[in-house]
């Protein structure tokens, strides 16, 4: 209920939200990826659930950042494959709670860098990337951004 009043609060002064989900280590390695994730999302339906009103704000003012805990700042990435279906997971999950949700943009963070953003930008399921030690240094953030950038220029993002 606390996050659902922070986010109510967040949307009633027009702010933007950043929500971030993901799983711990352990979680991974039991398999248990998707179900962290919808329960970590059920916040959302919930509450849409109390405030159906919301739905059509919501979606223009909220961004999904799939952020493994076990990928953050520690070098260990996912493949691009298992975000691309993480971010399908999401997407689909977020489409069922209202019907304008298909337009929901879900982010990647979790150990992006120069080396891996244009693998991750050149999938489709990716819609950007939640930057955090990479950022710190403007010539890896500018070529994490120029590889986003060029991705969404083509005809298939």
């Amino acid at each position: 209920d606390c996050l659902i009043n922070k986010l109510s609060h967040a949307f009633s002064q027009n702010l933007g939200v950043v929500f971030c989900i993901g799983e711990t280590q352990e979680q991974y390695d039991n398999g248990q990826t998707l179900d962290v994730i919808n329960e970590q999302l059920s916040v959302i339906k919930d509450m849409l659930g109390q405030q159906p009103d919301l739905a059509a704000s919501l979606f223009e003012k909220l961004l999904v950042a799939y952020e493994p805990v076990w990928a953050i700042g520690t070098g260990k990435v996912p493949t691009v494959a298992e975000v691309s279906k993480t971010h399908q997971h999401i997407k689909q999950t977020v489409a069922g709670f209202a019907d304008i949700a298909d337009t929901i943009t879900v982010l990647y963070g979790g150990s992006v860098n120069a080396g891996n953003a244009d693998r991750f930008a050149a999938d489709p399921m990716i819609d950007g990337a939640l930057v955090g030690g990479a950022s710190l240094k403007a010539d890896s953030f500018l070529a994490i951004a120029d590889a986003f950038s060029q991705a969404n220029a083509e005809p298939n993002k």
